[in-house]
């Protein structure tokens, strides 16, 4: 399994943009048993958002769909 945020920060550090990027957590349901959903805000504006049964996890695919979007998008002005 490919560490997304590891991607998705080595990305923004090599544009000097890793201080733009902030994550937010938050879970629902029963602490035994919660769902955790994960944003990737880059300049404050959502960019990605995961879930999973771990903050861990729903972080992975929050960067994972960040890292798309901001690529696509910053790779067009260079």
């Amino acid at each position: 399994m490919s560490n997304n945020v590891t991607t998705l920060h080595n990305f923004l550090q090599a544009r000097h943009l890793h201080t733009r990027l902030t994550f937010s957590e938050e879970y629902t349901g029963e602490r035994h048993n919660p769902t955790w959903k994960c944003e990737a805000k880059f300049d404050g504006i959502i960019k990605g958002v995961g879930y999973g049964n771990n903050k861990a996890d729903a972080r992975q695919e929050a960067a994972g769909e960040a890292f798309t979007v901001l690529r696509d998008e910053l790779m067009g002005n260079e």
